[in-house]
């Protein structure tokens, strides 16, 4: 989808990919797919665009002084994102437009035994919205390309199988309300 390329190919223009940033869920299947030279039939549709990043567990070697301003990136589009607050107050990890609120921006990060709040990146001015079993998905990440139209942007992704096997986890995860979202997960995990 042309909108949803376009927001990935700003933040790689950016450095987002770059400081360790790794593009997840369904647009990450589709890179997959690309990686393994197969194009999935099922499981492939989606609006949302989710990213993570392992935020102060990184373990990849990078610069002290790598900044990359996520939040200007997503401004730069020009499509009307807006982050959303908490009930607490503070920024959370969505970006929604209000005149669209199908297509939103999730960042998340591993959650940790010490905190379940939202983890704020000052080098990447943005805040990761800790999620239970992301460390795994976030371990032997890959390159792939995601390809549309407009041409091709490279991104960081799940290793295939922790992809599969972490999307069979967050099934197990969801309740009844995310049944939708829990068949899409099994059904990216069986491809």
């Amino acid at each position: 989808v042309p909108r949803q390329f376009r927001i990935v190919r700003r933040l790689a223009e950016y450095g987002f990919f770059r400081a360790g940033g790794v593009l997840i869920g369904t647009h990450a299947f589709v890179s997959l797919g690309n990686m393994l030279g197969i194009r999935f039939a099922d499981g492939a549709a989606t609006l949302d665009v989710d990213f993570a990043h392992a935020g102060g567990n990184i373990s990849v070697a990078l610069p002290a002084n790598l900044k990359v301003d996520v939040h200007k990136a997503i401004d730069s589009l020009e499509m009307g994102f807006l982050p959303i607050t908490e009930l607490q107050g503070g920024e959370g990890g969505t970006y929604l437009n209000p005149a669209d609120p199908e297509l939103r921006l999730d960042f998340v990060t591993p959650m940790t035994r010490a905190s379940d709040k939202v983890v704020r990146i000052e080098n990447l001015n943005i805040a990761l919205q800790p999620l239970k079993f992301m460390e795994f998905a976030l371990e032997n990440i890959d390159q792939a390309a995601l390809l549309a139209e407009e041409g091709a942007v490279v991104v960081n992704v799940p290793a295939p199988a922790r992809f599969a096997v972490h999307k069979l986890i967050v099934h197990g995860e969801r309740g009844g309300s995310f049944r939708t979202k829990a068949n899409k997960d099994l059904l990216q995990a069986a491809a």
